[in-house]
């Protein structure tokens, strides 16, 4: 095998077991907030190859308008009515996972944390839904 190859095999292996730990985390954690739900002030994207997403900052209604970051994954988070969380202006409700999720871009092959990180992720069974 040329070394190329075994470059590209080594990065999908480590990406396929960061998903796997991510998954497995998610799926362990105990600590959840039941709702939250308001107005998406700001939008950030997060490029990541192997878990790309957004950051969304929230004036959470149900926690006296105080601004929640919250980070919806493409892989691991489930999304509902009217699809639509790449925008900011609009209104959401769901549910988070607290503590879990990272914000990460690509720079050329690497993955490196983004200036803005979540407060927790959208979990899977709840989800998010905008209006």
């Amino acid at each position: 095998m040329t070394t190329n190859f075994k470059l590209i095999l080594l990065s999908i292996i480590i990406c396929f077991a960061s998903l796997f730990v991510s998954i497995n985390h998610v799926a362990n954690s105990t600590e959840t907030k039941d709702f939250f739900g308001g107005y998406v002030k700001k939008v950030t994207y997060c490029s990541c190859y192997y878990n790309p997403g957004v950051v969304l900052e929230i004036d959470d209604y149900s926690n006296n308008h105080q601004t929640l970051k919250v980070f919806y994954s493409v892989l691991l988070s489930r999304l509902w009515a009217n699809y639509n969380v790449w925008s900011a202006d609009t209104y959401v409700i769901g549910g988070y996972t607290i503590g879990v999720g990272t914000c990460e871009n690509t720079a050329t092959w690497k993955c490196s944390n983004s200036d803005t990180q979540p407060d927790g992720m959208v979990d899977y069974v709840r989800g998010i839904g905008t209006s």
